[in-house]
């Protein structure tokens, strides 16, 4: 049961002062309870965002595109009128004061009576309250900024489940992840200094006002007119400032998505040895940036520099103009007044009025960013509403499914002449039956698929099919969560039913070999599984969910013989017999069960008989590797150091900054230093004492707060990423409110810890401003009552200062306090960089020939592989050879060892034992990145990262065009590329969205043929491929790899029955070599594999 949020049995003066934080930190069990409020209703993100969809769905009704600003002004205006009374009061008190403090200098001048002691009391108390109502202003604007960051970022995270599937393929996941993490992050910014826009302009009004009636009109308007100047000049300056945002933010989407695509693609950029490019190119993505950030900073110096000299030019031309018109009552009292309030408008007029301007250009960039995301078109918008005509002949059909002349493409795809459209597609059927679809790469059958999934609208033709669609995609998605959990996917949970799934997709199998069944975490994207088990999870969760159409986009690629032909007999053929599927599928043996056949051929479809598509020249069924099969799945939990973040901290982020910055630093505190030990001014060695104990004392809360705010803002991110990269499987299967609510429940918890962390850091500020006053009043009383010991006018000018540096020296807390809590993002990125890296350097690393190696042999000699110390062995003291140019199938069931094999000699993970290249051990003698460079490989999941046709085959630029061209012209794709408008510089979108699977896979091929090694590593790399290409590709193979020593991982023994070798693995050793003939008959392991 969820606790009451403090914050809502907080009484009046415990809020005022941020009071009922001390309820919850000085409990020594409070970490633990951190998480358990339940959040406050004015918070709560589902509300939050409700009262904001509302004022958006006005505005679209009307047809007007969502005016972001005036909404969240709309649903702030009580916060914001709260705030600036606060703030009105606040000033108030402040003009007081330098009244106060005349009363006291002329009471030092003359004669000290016990009002002197109550003025200064009362000016110590109005100091006092001044801060007390200006750190409450700050804290209902930022207490507001949490509730409108909740409220914005549902809007968001519910637009992109919403947002037409070809729009979000054009908008980059840098883009809309540095919309929620930067660019709503700003209001939260501007959100500390909006009540500056009134006080400053309030305090230019005020202290003209009181000049003209205390000292001179004409002087009121020289003051007047040069702060104007001086404002309106600093205010240019700030848009100017807030100007950079659209160019940071345009330089952030890019490093954001660069690293967001450099995760997903480790293992090829390692495997392709690219991490010098990548390196490269992040860098100089973030020097661009920095770049700009730096102009940025260059002009709020500025700024900074003119406010100071503004206050004292205020104070000089003031003086002047009274002394040039004769005014003979500037006392030094008058003077003294004069001095302060001038002094107290330095913060508000010249320094945050400014910044106001400036963040509020940046927060116009920023919500433009977020209006172009939130205006964007939804998924149904361009849905083609049927004629009357079509109904009419849909009333008199009596079909199941029918697809009638559709015709579809792709927005903004003139360049590619509809390459990925459909042009005259029809498919119809009465019954429940088998559809089977297939066609060449790029053909369009994930294209008809998406477009009856209604993800793509039709611009001719009609569509009729049933209501409820079930889907499994090409690229299998997985959340991270539980096998169990991936199956339901929020469905309710029927045991009899589960078993029978877990059956016809051959998982009980794997289930009974996990230590933790059907409750192992698959990881991330499925990271902990091979590609067969995601695949079969996707399989088991489309055929749990009960509908009327089931959508299988190559499900079986993955999957080899024996379990592909248990999931069509099992699955396809048997829990689905009485469903409608569409099935599509490059595996003739799978296409010939089916009950209707259609071929696509650029967009245009044609019904093909099954009696004779019987006839034709069979392709035997491709899979890919089923390979990794671990005893136990973990994921190592982020390591969550608690307190102050340590001197390592500092030193770390000081070493990576500038030394300039220790030096300066060094100097400062010797200076301090020498001021104490050479003059007796012990009561400020007490006053650095206390503050120095205080803020020991609390910014080590303040840090560990502000550790679990970082750490809850993930799961928000995470389940951002969710969507994103499974969008497809959300929408059919109708489960955005599902993921609505684990959005709320993520935000609202980082809203609370949000709570806590400011209300602590406000707190913190008021427990220093006490202390400041406690010694100002102390030093005005002691001043007062040993006055006799001091000169009055030195008295005077000590206490005037100490109350012009109040604000000062308040502010200065809070920058200190802000870095120290800043330093927990140093010291998790700290913990991330220290993690074990790869040696990539053998300090016994042996001279090697440029053109090593010359012949491609291969010898195992007592290979062991484990992927963690927690996990056992996967590889077992392998020993074999592989002679110079001799082609080797590795095959095996599932778990075998094959693709671990793979991993041992690219070492993608440390290994025991050697393994020689040409009589050199690469392991103990031979630089990392060198070994893996004179390998090529074909993997079985297809990488392209985003950038040029160039760059994803040649990024370092070593070869010709020439040789790039032919490289694609081998692979059939050089007219594709060559059709583009600016041909090898034309650019692949993030993750080669922009690309067919299949093409994609043949662009891995090319690279292959470019790079030219004596030694290939095939990982079954031809499941995504038609037949004619697979075809193709295996002449490539055999042609230009023909004195290339190869070894291919494969489950379909025809493709590698001609190879010289072949090896038979299981439970990470060999138990069976030789030529695919002798094997046979003998008659055993790869006899029964073959058999099976």
């Amino acid at each position: 049961m969820p606790l009451t949020h403090p914050i809502e049995n907080a009484g009046y003066i415990s809020y005022f002062l941020q009071a009922w934080i001390i309820g919850i930190v000085r409990k020594q069990d409070w970490k633990k309870n951190i998480r358990k409020f339940a959040t406050p209703t004015e918070y709560d993100s589902k509300i939050l965002h409700l009262s904001l969809k509302e004022l958006f769905d006005k505005d679209q009704k009307n047809g007007k595109n969502i005016s972001i600003l005036k909404h969240l002004f709309t649903l702030s205006k009580t916060a914001l009128l709260k705030a600036y009374l606060c703030r009105i009061f606040s000033i108030t008190f402040k003009m007081t004061i330098p009244f106060l403090l005349q009363i006291i200098v002329f009471d030092l001048e003359n004669k000290v009576t016990y009002t002197t002691y109550v003025v200064a009391f009362a000016l110590s108390f109005f100091l006092l309250i001044d801060g007390i109502l200006s750190r409450l202003s700050t804290v209902i604007s930022i207490y507001q900024a949490i509730a409108l960051r909740a409220a914005l970022s549902s809007c968001i995270f519910e637009k992109i489940m919403k947002i037409d599937y070809q729009l979000y393929h054009a908008l980059s996941t840098g883009f809309i992840l540095s919309t929620i993490s930067t660019d709503i992050e700003k209001l939260y910014v501007f959100a500390t200094y909006v009540t500056s826009i009134v006080s400053g302009t309030l305090l230019i009004v005020v202290v003209t006002v009181l000049i003209a009636i205390f000292y001179n009109p004409i002087a009121a308007l020289g003051y007047f007119s040069l702060n104007l100047a001086i404002v309106t000049f600093l205010c240019f300056f700030g848009l100017k400032q807030g100007s950079f945002r659209a160019k940071i933010a345009e330089k952030s989407d890019k490093r954001i998505l660069f690293m967001n695509e450099i995760l997903i693609g480790m293992q090829t950029i390692k495997m392709q040895v690219w991490e010098k490019y990548f390196i490269k190119t992040i860098k100089k993505l973030r020097e661009s940036e920095i770049l700009e950030i730096f102009n940025t900073y260059i002009f709020r110096n500025i700024n900074k520099a003119i406010s100071i000299i503004g206050v004292r030019l205020s104070t000089l031309l003031v003086i002047t103009i009274c002394k040039l018109l004769g005014e003979d009552n500037f006392t030094y009292p008058v003077y003294i007044r004069l001095l302060l309030l001038i002094a107290f408008t330095q913060a508000d007029m010249f320094q945050y009025l400014p910044l106001c301007f400036y963040l509020i250009n940046e927060i116009k960039s920023s919500m433009g960013r977020v209006n172009k995301l939130l205006n964007a078109q939804d998924k149904n918008d361009n849905e083609k509403e049927m004629s009357l005509e079509e109904k009419a002949y849909l009333k008199t059909d009596d079909s199941v499914f029918a697809a009638c002349k559709i015709k579809t493409a792709w927005k903004n795809s003139c360049s590619e002449k509809l390459k990925y459209c459909l042009r005259d597609v029809t498919i119809k059927t009465s019954e429940s039956k088998l559809i089977g679809i297939y066609g060449s790469v790029g053909s369009g059958k994930s294209t008809l698929l998406l477009t009856i999934l209604k993800e793509i609208p039709l611009f001719s033709g009609f569509l009729s099919c049933p209501s409820k669609i079930s889907f499994a995609p090409q690229l299998s998605w997985l959340f991270n969560g539980s096998l169990k959990q991936n199956i339901l996917f929020h469905e309710s949970f029927d045991e009899k039913k589960y078993q029978q799934v877990l059956h016809a997709t051959s998982l009980e199998k794997d289930i009974s070999e996990w230590v933790n069944g059907d409750q192992t975490l698959v990881g991330e994207r499925g990271l902990m599984l091979s590609g067969g088990q995601k695949a079969r999870i996707a399989l088991a969760r489309a055929i749990y969910r009960d509908a009327d159409l089931y959508l299988l986009d190559d499900p079986l690629s993955a999957l080899d013989k024996k379990v592909g032909g248990e999931i069509m007999t099992r699955c396809i053929k048997g829990y689905l017999k009485d469903k409608l599927i569409i099935l599509v599928t490059h595996q003739v043996s799978f296409l010939k069960q089916a009950d209707f056949l259609f071929e696509l051929e650029n967009g245009i479809c044609r019904e093909v008989a099954v009696s004779s598509f019987i006839k034709f020249k069979c392709e035997h069924s491709k899979q890919k590797s089923d390979d990794t099969c671990y005893e136990e799945q973990f994921i190592e939990e982020e390591d969550s150091s608690t307190g102050f973040a340590g001197l390592k901290t500092y030193h770390n982020y000081f070493k990576n900054g500038s030394y300039l910055l220790i030096g300066f630093f060094l100097v400062l505190f010797a200076l301090i230093f020498i001021l104490l030990t050479t003059y007796d001014l012990s009561l400020t060695a007490i006053l650095v004492v206390l503050l120095s104990y205080s803020f020991s004392k609390l910014s080590p809360i303040s840090s560990e707060l502000k550790r679990f705010e970082a750490m809850d803002r993930t799961p928000m991110f995470q389940q951002i990423d969710n969507v994103l990269s499974g969008i497809l499987t959300i929408r059919c299967f109708e489960k955005e409110q599902v993921y609505m609510k684990k959005f709320y429940e993520a935000s609202n918890q980082h809203s609370n810890t949000a709570l806590l962390l400011e209300t602590f850091v406000m707190f913190s500020q008021q427990v220093y401003s006490i202390i400041v006053l406690v010694f100002i009043m102390v030093v005005a009383v002691i001043i007062i009552f040993f006055l006799s010991s001091f000169n009055p006018l030195i008295s005077a000018l000590v206490i005037t200062y100490l109350c012009s540096i109040f604000d000062a020296l308040q502010f200065s807390l809070r920058v200190m306090s802000d870095f120290d809590i800043a330093m927990i993002s140093v010291q998790r990125i700290t913990h991330y960089s220290t993690l074990g890296q790869e040696q990539d350097t053998i300090d016994n690393s042996v001279e090697i020939s440029p053109s090593w190696p010359q012949n491609g042999h291969i010898k195992f000699k007592n290979v062991s592989l484990r992927y963690d110390e927690k996990l056992p062995l996967v590889l077992k003291s392998l020993n074999f050879e592989i002679k110079a140019g001799e082609k080797i199938g590795v095959v095996g069931r599932t778990g075998a060892g094959k693709s671990s094999l793979l991993a041992a000699l690219f070492q993608l993970t440390k290994i025991e034992g050697q393994i020689f290249l040409d009589d050199i051990d690469i392991v103990n003698n031979v630089d990392l990145s060198k070994s893996r460079s004179v390998i090529s490989v074909i993997p079985q999941d297809p990488i392209l990262f985003s950038g040029s046709f160039r760059s994803n085959l040649d990024p370092f630029d070593i070869y010709t065009d020439d040789e790039i061209w032919s490289s694609l012209a081998k692979v059939q794709l050089s007219q594709r590329v060559f059709n583009q408008r600016e041909q090898l510089d034309s650019q692949i979108m993030e993750g080669g969205k922009n690309l067919s699977i299949g093409e994609r896979q043949l662009f891995c091929l090319a690279r292959a043929i470019l790079k030219k090694s004596r030694i290939l590593v095939i990982d079954e790399a031809t499941a995504n491929v038609d037949n004619k290409t697979d075809e193709i590709i295996q002449e490539i193979l055999k042609s230009e790899f023909k004195k290339c020593t190869m070894i291919t991982i494969a489950h379909r023994l025809e493709t590698i029955k001609h190879y010289d070798r072949i090896i038979v693995m299981d439970n990470g050793q060999i138990i069976e070599s030789g030529s695919y003939n002798d094997l046979m008959e003998k008659k055993e392991h790869l006899y029964m594999l073959a058999h099976s």
